[in-house]
């Protein structure tokens, strides 16, 4: 979970000339581990290989959808 003063340091580690994840991290008042992981997860998504949030809602619509047709198969 993101901290709540998070929105308002977004930039400060541009403007600090601060080039690591470490630095930006600390910068930012959360953990390296924690910067990594939203990193990760976040180029995951922007690059295809992890479903974004729509994606997710669609996939978890169709295997709602896809259940409900097996059990209308099975009764037929």
């Amino acid at each position: 979970m993101r901290p709540k003063s998070l929105n308002s340091r977004r930039g400060d580690h541009r403007k600090a000339g601060l080039q690591n994840q470490r630095g930006i991290a600390r910068n930012l008042g959360i953990g390296a581990r924690v910067l990594g992981r939203w990193k990760r997860k976040f180029e995951a998504e922007q690059d295809g290989t992890r479903p974004g949030p729509d994606e997710r809602e669609e996939i978890a619509r169709f295997r709602r959808e896809n259940k409900r047709l097996r059990q209308e198969g099975e009764i037929l």
